[in-house]
């Protein structure tokens, strides 16, 4: 099971890599364990649902939303 820390570093890491690979002219980006990713909307919607499987993760057992969501991202 992963700790509410690893699941926001997860998080932030999947938040860039959406950010990265949605700029206009962007092919491809590395990932954090140097792979590359080539862009495609298969590849952009596995990370997004893989982002939302891990938002519903840490609003369960991690305290879930407040005021504003996930305020380590947007205080």
């Amino acid at each position: 099971m992963l700790s509410c820390d690893e699941i926001k570093a997860k998080l932030v890491e999947i938040y860039k890599l959406i950010e990265d690979l949605s700029k206009p002219g962007i092919a491809s980006v590395r990932d954090s364990d140097g792979s590359l990713i080539q862009y495609s909307r298969a590849n952009l919607d596995l990370l997004n649902d893989r982002r939302r499987q891990l938002e519903g993760l840490y609003n369960a057992c991690c305290g879930g939303r407040r005021t504003a969501p996930f305020g380590f991202v947007f205080p």
